[in-house]
């Protein structure tokens, strides 16, 4: 939300507060409190800047919440790492700060600052805070998320484009031997200097071999980005259930989303909420596709009397039986806990055996590049040079 100048009167004492308010009028109301409003509120301008990086976010979540598991004052623990930390870490702790003077809640704050904290870590801080061990268990459970999950996507995204730019480019080089190198070399003065024509023919269908191998990564690579990047914003539907049929991908893609919603649902199940109501809300906040499409049968389950879990597809099935038998609210707020940590654990472990194979994968494709090149700037001249010394020879 936009960050306000005001100029606030309190006693004898005339100072600039800043304000963090969704309009200028709400901007005014809210500095009313801390005393008389002198001249129209100035909204900051918002900086270009991007916001924090996953260390920096790490760094900034794990020491906010020591302190405030140190009964710091947040607006004293905001304070200390905008003093103590320059950049972006810094910008931030300064936007929290104005708007917990504000009166405002320092995870709604975050929920709302896309760029420092984006995706789920805003959502975990918010989520958790109304649950056992508060505001400063929130932001560990966010800290650990930001370590773990998004510390080994970061690796593997690392991993993925490195290969698939190898990928692309072996792909260009080893068709265009063949299509272009060959025919140019054939056709040049050079090459028609022999009786005979020069001819490696054998070396155009190796590169035809490798090519079409590369091809196909390249196809199957575009699918599957297709698939994820594309289909989930435009069809989440078909692109989930094609994801279903696909059991390493189901477990990079579902496990991430499942440990979100699940954590959060945990969490409002230990805090009395009623089933009913916890999935009804789980369900508004979790994007289209088969996660939201078996909370929605899961809701419905309890409408209508049914074991509310066993609609679920996209969690295990020992998993499915273990939620459908939790006996109350605190065993199944146990069970929801330890199964959105698992979907964690899980969707790390996936991650994590995926960046050594796109490495080999990359490391391969590199290898052919300067494999057919070579051979390509080789053998046809040795092939001229051979030519040439026979006709020598037996002129």
């Amino acid at each position: 939300m936009p960050v306000y100048d005001v100029m606030i009167r309190q006693g004898a004492k005339v100072g600039t507060a800043p304000v963090v308010a969704g309009s200028t009028g709400e901007a005014r109301l809210i500095a009313g409190k801390m005393g008389t409003v002198m001249g129209e509120p100035k909204a900051r301008k918002e900086s270009s800047r991007g916001g924090m990086s996953a260390g920096e976010r790490y760094v900034f979540l794990y020491q906010l919440a020591t302190m405030n598991t140190a009964k710091v004052p947040l607006s004293m623990a905001l304070k200390v790492l905008r003093e103590q930390h320059g950049g972006r870490i810094a910008r931030a702790a300064a936007g929290l700060e104005a708007g917990v003077a504000s009166g405002r809640q320092i995870a709604d704050l975050m929920y709302e600052d896309k760029k420092n904290f984006p995706g789920a870590v805003g959502l975990l801080v918010k989520a958790g805070s109304k649950g056992q061990g508060g505001t400063a268990g929130a932001l560990k459970k966010a800290a650990e998320f930001e370590r773990e999950i998004l510390g080994a996507a970061t690796k593997g995204a690392k991993g993925l484009y490195s290969a698939a730019f190898w990928v692309v480019v072996a792909t260009i080089s080893i068709f265009a031997c063949p299509l272009w190198m060959t025919p140019y070399l054939k056709e040049s003065t050079l090459f028609k200097l022999t009786k005979q024509p020069s001819n490696w023919d054998w070396l155009d269908n190796v590169s035809y071999g490798f090519g079409f191998l590369t091809l196909s990564l390249m196809l199957v690579g575009g699918f599957v980005f297709f698939l994820i990047g594309i289909g989930q914003r435009l069809f989440p539907q078909w692109s989930d259930k094609v994801v279903l049929r696909l059991p390493y991908l189901r477990d990079i893609v579902f496990t991430r989303d499942n440990f979100i919603s699940l954590y959060r649902f945990s969490l409002m199940v230990k805090a009395g909420v009623t089933l009913e109501e916890a999935l009804e809300t789980t369900w508004k906040d979790t994007r289209k596709g088969a996660l939201k499409d078996d909370l929605q049968r899961a809701l419905t389950n309890v409408k209508t009397g049914r074991p509310w879990a066993e609609g679920f597809r996209t969690v295990d099935s020992t998993d499915r039986i273990a939620l459908s038998m939790a006996s109350d609210k605190e065993r199944l707020g146990e069970i929801l806990e330890q199964v959105a940590d698992q979907n964690r654990s899980i969707y790390v472990r996936r991650l994590e055996v995926l960046q050594p194979i796109m490495a080999v994968i990359g490391g391969l494709s590199m290898i052919l590049v300067y494999g057919i090149t070579g051979l390509y700037s080789i053998v046809p001249f040795s092939d001229l040079f051979g030519k040439l010394m026979a006709d020598a020879s037996g002129g």
